[in-house]
């Protein structure tokens, strides 16, 4: 067995909890996007509001998350994920279930949104990444790629779960009982698996100096003047912005090509499974080729969708095929920006960097289906919108393959007193 081999057996083997703690608490917080599709219609039909009223909630969460990102990730940093998540998680739970108090004022359920966006933050995608970056070098894409496949559990589960609670108990309800539900399920299991301690404390310990300070990277302010920050924060935004556009209008385009609704729904379904299976590739793969040429493939990918969903033409086999490539590149967008962030940044402020790159991606996902579906309406039709996304993405493609030699890929310490243990053969 090879130094890195062993290194990442032995990663896994002392923080195997905090990945799947990190995939539960990501499976869970992750409820509000996969079901607010499900209870639009019904909410919409209880109050007459809009459609883009009613989705312009979740970009006041993202524009919010945007100004506090740093701030939050610095914040678990100096105190430890546990301490953060456990108290976050049940805020999210709580706001979650906050909502079913909406209306009849649509002013109501902006300012459950406002609530809802001052609380996520704690309990968010980036503190979870930042438990299992933290713990993990060698093998970090697989670890963050399997704690990340909580949200294509969640695609798979919380739509069909809340459409069923639906139906017995009505939206208002429906969502009190998530967050409950969730709290029930999550917390307990959380608490028992989060690993205490904040990692890098025995490093600092030595140096006698803050855990953060142990750690080989950037500040944030160094972060701010490098050129690879930019890049990763343009293909985060273009990639937020592409993304969920191309998932929320895949059903739309399938039926505008003559294919049934029924039938593109069903194809749609491949999106979730396609993208576990990518990001669990694309996980592992970024553990053992240069990342970034993981990453230009992947967000390249993109446009091959798009082009294949230009020429549907009423076959559902190449609408089928258009959800496998979207899946496939959904499933690995945000681990692999994760651990390009790692790598290139360094993991001393990897929270509030990654935690601008995530909410600069957060932003593309608040008004990218809303612009693109003007779009549409401006047209009559998706043939623009999927021309010009097919061409946004292979601009991230193209910069992030010109990042260079990661500066942060392993920690020369590390590697020198694993090579000691490291039997002969």
């Amino acid at each position: 067995m090879t130094s890195n081999s062993s290194a990442a057996v032995r990663e896994w083997r002392d923080n195997w909890r905090a990945v799947l703690a990190a995939s539960i608490g990501i499976c869970l917080t992750i409820l509000h996007f996969y079901t607010l599709g499900v209870i639009l219609g019904p909410m919409s039909q209880d109050y007459g509001w809009s459609r883009t009223a009613i989705t312009a909630g979740p970009t006041i969460s993202a524009v919010i998350y945007f100004l506090i990102a740093a701030r939050v990730g610095r914040f678990a940093s100096r105190v430890g994920v546990r301490r953060v998540v456990l108290p976050g998680f049940a805020g999210y739970c709580f706001a979650l279930a906050m909502f079913g108090l909406a209306g009849p004022s649509l002013w109501t359920w902006y300012a459950l949104w406002l609530l809802f966006a001052l609380l996520y933050p704690f309990a968010n995608n980036n503190i979870w990444c930042l438990s299992v970056a933290s713990r993990f070098d060698r093998s970090r894409g697989l670890a963050l790629a399997v704690a990340l496949c909580g949200t294509g559990v969640a695609s798979a589960i919380a739509p069909y779960a809340a459409a069923r609670a639906l139906a017995e108990f009505g939206w208002a309800r429906t969502y009190p009982l998530m967050g409950l539900t969730a709290l029930a399920i999550g917390w307990p299991l959380i608490w028992w698996l989060m690993p205490r301690g904040t990692p890098g404390t025995a490093a600092s310990k030595t140096a006698g100096g803050d855990s953060t300070l142990a750690l080989p990277g950037h500040t944030f302010a160094q972060a701010l003047r490098d050129r690879r920050f930019w890049i990763l924060v343009f293909a985060a935004a273009v990639l937020g912005f592409g993304m969920p556009t191309l998932m929320l209008h895949f059903v739309s385009i399938g039926i505008e090509n003559g294919i049934s609704a029924t039938e593109a729904a069903a194809a749609a379904g491949l999106i979730g499974v396609s993208a576990i299976f990518g990001r669990l590739t694309a996980g592992a793969l970024m553990d053992v080729l240069p990342g970034r040429i993981v990453a230009g493939v992947m967000f390249a990918a993109p446009a091959l969708a798009c082009a294949v969903m230009l020429n549907v033409d009423g076959s559902l086999a190449t609408l089928a095929i258009g959800a496998c490539v979207i899946g496939l590149c959904t499933g690995a967008e945000f681990d692999v920006l994760a651990v390009l962030v790692s790598r290139y940044m360094g993991m001393r402020e990897f929270a509030a960097i990654n935690g601008q790159v995530a909410a600069v991606f957060g932003l593309g996902v608040g008004f990218g289906p809303a612009l693109s579906s003007v779009v549409v309406d401006a047209t009559s039709s998706y043939d623009l919108l999927l021309t010009g996304l097919g061409v946004a993405f292979l601009f991230p493609a193209a910069l992030v393959l010109a990042l260079g030699k990661p500066p942060y890929h392993g920690h020369p310490a590390e590697d020198e007193a694993l090579a000691a243990e490291e039997p002969a053969l």
